[in-house]
This record gives C-alpha cells, structure tokens and sequence, in this order.
C-alpha cells in the first residue's frame, strides 16, 4: 500500500463503474466510490461497481448510510421497496455489535409507506420481519420468498 496513492475512476460506462484505489488508503478510495455510485444511481437508476488496488477501507457502515440517504431522498411513492440493508430495529442485529440498520432506510419507509419492504443484509436475522407503519418488512435471507401485494 502506497500512503500517497489516489483513487480514480478508472472506468465508467453508464451504470457500470471501475474504481482503481492506485494502491493507497482505502477510504478516501471508497468515498469516491460512493460518491461516484451514487451519481450514476440518480442518473441510470442503478449503478454497479468495481473497486480494487487499495488499502483497508474499515467499516462501509457511514458510506452505505450516506448512500441510503441520498438516494432514498426523493422516493415519493412505491409499492415495494428493495434494499440491501434493513432498517434501523427491524432485523438488524448482528452477534456482538447489536443494531446496525440504516437510519435512512428506516426513514424513508415511514415516509413512502409501500405495501412492503425487503432486505437481505443481516445474515443472523434471515427470515425476521417486523413492520414501519403499515408496512411489512422481510429480511429475505436465502430462500425463496412469495408475496402478495
């Protein structure tokens, strides 16, 4: 690892994204990265990224909540929401850390308030499910799922 090595974009092709962390720190590396996803997200409506060639990057707990934030922001109506994590106090806990859902998800549930919303982050807490409002939240985990809606 390289102190003085800089992220970049290596590559983007719409929502498709390489970031090359030029063998430094690993976090400044993944603040471009949100940041960088986060702006095809808003653009394409989804994006994917690569991110390699870099140091430790610690925990993505306050990029993924800034990313949740962000991109949640303008949600104003759905049927079914779809996240990666769950709220924050609805199957979220993880052995030896204890809470870890987004605050944002969780905010932007009680906003939206669509008929349900699914997650599958936690791996201790598959198949909980509890309810924001009126809408039931599942954390899918890795069998197979039907829902009415």
């Amino acid at each position: 690892m390289s102190a003085g090595g800089q992220g970049h974009v290596a590559r983007r092709d719409g929502q498709f994204l390489r970031i090359d962390g030029g063998g430094g720190h690993g976090i400044p590396t993944m603040q471009l990265a949100f940041e960088t996803a986060i702006e095809a997200t808003s653009d394409q409506g989804i994006s994917v990224s690569a991110i390699s060639n870099l140091g430790h990057t610690g925990r993505h707990g306050a990029f993924a909540e800034q990313a949740a934030e962000a991109l949640l922001a303008g949600a104003d109506g759905a049927d079914i929401i779809i996240t990666h994590s769950p709220p924050r106090g609805i199957a979220d806990v993880v052995r030896g850390l204890g809470p870890v859902g987004s605050v944002a998800i969780g905010e932007a549930i009680a906003r939206v308030q669509p008929a349900l919303a699914v997650c599958g982050h936690i791996h201790d807490c598959w198949g909980q499910e509890g309810m924001v409002g009126a809408t039931r939240v599942v954390n899918l985990g890795p069998t197979v799922n039907w829902f009415e809606v």
